[in-house]
């Protein structure tokens, strides 16, 4: 059986490296992963409106399928339909329609 909270887990790892890659360190995000786990961390960034800096970041590297919106959304059986909802706003804000 897959646990769908270590994929979470693993595609943040995996979105990080390909950042880095690009010369982008997220390292606020990953500070928030360190103290709430995975979900944890974008369950906390999906409860404000406001859109964090980073996913204006992953837009500028054309890497929004890797931001914690995204990877909300495909693992939407972890989260509020509220948490779902934020996620989705701030990626059509940007016009993606991935996930």
């Amino acid at each position: 059986m897959v646990d769908e909270a270590e994929e979470v887990r693993k595609e943040i790892r995996a979105g990080w490296h390909a950042s880095e890659d690009r010369g982008y360190d997220p390292k606020f995000f990953q500070d928030l992963v360190a103290d709430l786990g995975a979900v944890g961390a974008i369950k906390k960034l999906l409860k404000t409106t406001s859109t964090p800096d980073g996913l204006y970041r992953l837009r500028e590297l054309g890497q929004l399928e890797n931001s914690a919106e995204a990877i909300g959304l495909r693992h939407s059986t972890l989260f509020s339909p509220d948490e779902l909802a934020e996620a989705r706003r701030r990626l059509d804000a940007f016009g993606y329609r991935g996930t």
